[in-house]
């Protein structure tokens, strides 16, 4: 009798599963026999467009479209795009999610929330890694340069460049190329702007001076400044790398990967500009390490030192009380010197301390422009940040 009770049991869960194939099979005859591709179609679409008008009832921030997810939201807007993202995290009280297209690996948020930045820049700063999705984009370009690296590798390349910047030698140079380049350039441009009275900054050759600047430091060659080669090649070169490495970031990898495998398309403009990039950071140096340190360092001072100064001259023009009291401010501090020396640009770390309300200007100009609006960050492992909002492990 013990025997008997389990070949019932089996025998009734069997017959159950007959009833449910058999009844499946029926559906799927009726469905296949009157259904129609119309019929799916018209279902799909009502269902896409159910979807939008949901999202759009329940959410402020910018539409995530089915499959393609914040991209076409994105085109729209990408002539505009840093005032289009302002004006979204304004709506959505400072944070909102986004998703890439599918299978692009691609989602998290996007947050100018000051606590939630200050989390993930400084309280949990080793959880918030720049991270592999970040990394592969950028990788043919920066390779392992400290824009592209993470943990001990980022931290030995910022302790070097700290320890370079700071050095006395560094300094001597930098002004000496600095004073050439204000002298023979800059302040000649900023008076003919002032005399024309433009109310737009130059966007090309202001950062084309700090470039010089920043080429000839990297190559410790200060004789031989080679203007027409970082204008014909170096700086398009750089815009080209720069501009298609963030291309990837829109375009899904299952698309972008196969182009570069081909060597087609916008990743063969990507191959091309490294390939130029490269071949000038390889002219004095072979080690690929020291090559990525090298093309990070050119890539700091072109993109970030010189824009912030465009803006900050750019603002002292249309400020000039501002000016006046950072003249005075200065003029105060050398003063002060035992020898005044009318040449001699270079202040100590003590002077530069004092000079307070430069520091404020500087701020308030990177506050209201800064170089690098947007930034990547990769969640290591899972979070909770300020406000209760998670953050799962892989997030952005």
């Amino acid at each position: 009798m013990k025997y008997s009770i389990p070949k019932i049991t089996a025998t009734r869960e069997e017959n159950k599963r007959k009833m449910a194939v058999t009844l499946f099979e029926a559906i799927w005859a009726q469905v296949r026999h009157n259904l129609t591709l119309t019929d799916v179609a018209f279902a799909m679409l009502l269902l896409f467009f159910t979807r939008v008008a949901i999202q759009r009832l329940t959410t402020k921030g910018p539409m995530l479209w089915p499959i393609l997810g914040i991209i076409p939201t994105f085109f729209v807007h990408r002539d505009n795009a840093y005032d289009w993202v302002a004006d979204s995290t304004a709506r959505c009280g400072g944070t909102f999610p986004y998703r890439g297209m599918w299978l692009g690996r691609s989602n998290g948020i996007v947050t100018a929330d000051p606590a939630i930045v200050e989390h993930i820049l400084k309280t949990r700063f080793a959880n918030f890694p720049k991270g592999r999705y970040y990394q592969e984009r950028f990788a043919d370009f920066l390779g392992e340069g400290i824009f592209n690296a993470d943990g001990r590798l980022w931290r030995e390349q910022r302790r070097a460049a700290t320890a370079e910047m700071h050095s006395a030698r560094f300094t001597a140079y930098s002004a000496g190329t600095v004073t050439d380049l204000l002298r023979r350039k800059l302040l000649p441009l900023l008076d003919e702007l002032s005399r024309r009275r433009r109310r737009r900054p130059p966007e090309h050759p202001p950062p084309l001076h700090l470039r010089q600047h920043l080429h000839r430091r990297v190559r410790r060659r200060p004789r031989v400044p080679r203007h027409r080669e970082l204008r014909t090649f170096l700086c398009p070169a750089f815009e080209e790398a720069t501009e298609l490495s963030l291309f990837r970031f829109i375009v899904p990898p299952f698309i972008w990967k196969p182009m570069r495998l081909l060597n087609v398309g916008t990743e063969r403009r990507l191959k091309t500009a490294i390939q130029t990039v490269h071949a000038f950071a390889e002219k004095p140096f072979s080690d690929k390490l020291l090559k990525d340190f090298c093309i990070s360092l050119i890539l700091a001072g072109r993109d970030t030192s010189s824009v912030a100064l465009v803006w900050f001259f750019w603002l002292l023009h249309r400020h000039p009380h501002v000016e006046t009291r950072i003249v005075d401010e200065i003029t105060r501090i050398v003063k002060k010197r035992c020898c005044c020396d009318s040449d001699d640009i270079v202040f100590t770390v003590d002077e530069v301390k004092k000079m307070e309300y430069l520091h404020a200007a500087l701020s308030e100009s990177l506050r209201l422009y800064p170089s690098v609006p947007i930034d990547f960050k990769e969640a290591a492992e899972d979070d909770v940040l300020p406000g209760g909002l998670r953050c799962g492990r892989g997030g952005e």
